[in-house]
């Protein structure tokens, strides 16, 4: 977008202070507007804005931009450690000795290896790694440091 007496660049982007801040990670941009009103335009201009040293993103083409999101302090589980059941996520728990399934609450988005868990699950809780699906509650489980204790 261009000033329209000076010819001059305008900078549009308003979200830039509060990343630059550290106040937010990341930003959705939403462009709403009649045919012919400029979204096509408004958007070449915003995309020009963000590196693109490698011209992954070409004129006239598609891509999906992904911002990295970093979370601190928080509980990070391998998908495998999960089973899915009527629209609820569950892992299983060793609650001495014995599985014990326990619904979990996670992040909507994730990175298709691992899920962010926001409820169910605290700091401490051993949890049942790969296999999941196989387990029922009440099922003996040796955990990795009972073997390796019991291997000394």
């Amino acid at each position: 977008m261009v000033d329209r007496l000076t010819g001059k660049p305008l900078h549009l982007d308003i979200s830039d202070l509060p990343m630059k801040k550290g106040i937010i990670t990341n930003r959705n941009k939403f462009i709403l507007g009649p045919s012919g009103s400029g979204k096509s335009f408004f958007t070449n201009h915003m995309v020009r804005q963000y590196p693109n040293a490698a011209h992954i993103l070409i004129s006239g083409g598609a891509g999906k931009v992904i911002f990295p999101e970093t979370i601190k302090d928080c509980i990070v589980i391998p998908q495998s450690a999960t089973f899915e059941m009527q629209d609820k996520i569950f892992a299983y728990k060793v609650v001495d000795g014995k599985a014990q399934s326990t619904e979990i609450k996670i992040l909507a988005t994730n990175d298709g290896k691992t899920y962010v868990v926001e409820a169910g699950l605290n700091t401490g809780d051993v949890i049942v790694a790969e296999g999941a699906a196989l387990l029922r509650n009440g099922t003996s489980i040796n955990t990795a440091q009972e073997s390796k204790e019991g291997a000394l």
